[in-house]
């Protein structure tokens, strides 16, 4: 089991996008001398569209895994409990097979 390499792909992608916003945001603002109230371009938009998909994706996937994991534990958890189930019956048997000894003797004494 692991983390789904399409996972990663897309934390990759997220990670590019934001790194090229970063150096759109910084280049609108040196071209309008630092005007904080300057719009974002189209590409901007685009990109902002982009990471927002990515991330929805990205949110998926990890739900995805998340009730993979949810799934194995539950499974380790009723192979924990038949475990124990074969570990009891296991000590119930040498138990009965030590008391057929026991009766065994004891009805060779008698004979």
């Amino acid at each position: 089991m692991g983390v789904p390499t399409e996972l990663y792909e897309k934390l990759y992608s997220l990670e590019a996008i934001v790194k090229e916003l970063a150096k759109e945001r910084e280049k609108i603002y040196v071209d309008c001398g630092t005007s904080p109230h300057m719009p974002y371009p189209s590409d901007d938009k685009k990109l902002l569209k982009k990471l927002q998909n990515t991330m929805s994706i990205l949110q998926e996937q990890i739900n995805q895994l998340n009730n993979t994991i949810t799934n194995v534990q539950l499974q380790f958890k009723k192979l924990h409990h038949t475990v124990e189930d074969v570990k009891q019956y296991a000590d119930d048997l040498e138990t009965r097979k030590a008391d057929a000894s026991y009766v065994d003797t004891q009805l060779d004494k008698v004979s």
